[in-house]
């Protein structure tokens, strides 16, 4: 079976305001090629630092989350 992407298909499809979904990303990349300065002044260093940490916060919480999982299946299955 072929999978959307590669039919094409998200390029042809219209979102619900009936743009097609491709032109948008393609005007959205071309902005900020064009204004570079826009998109940096948004973010700045102190909001990508505190991305950063947050990003490696949930991690390490996803690590402890299937660690867990794993642990209760453990027991769960000695149990019986």
């Amino acid at each position: 079976m072929r999978s959307w992407r590669r039919t094409g298909l998200s390029r042809r499809w219209r979102g619900p305001t009936g743009w097609f979904l491709g032109a948008v990303g393609n005007w959205v990349k071309k902005w900020r090629k064009d204004h570079p300065e826009s998109v940096d002044s948004e973010v700045g260093a102190e909001q990508s630092a505190e991305n950063r940490r947050l990003r490696a916060e949930l991690r390490e919480a996803r690590m402890e989350i299937d660690f867990l999982k794993k642990a209760a299946s453990f027991f769960a299955q000695e149990s019986r």
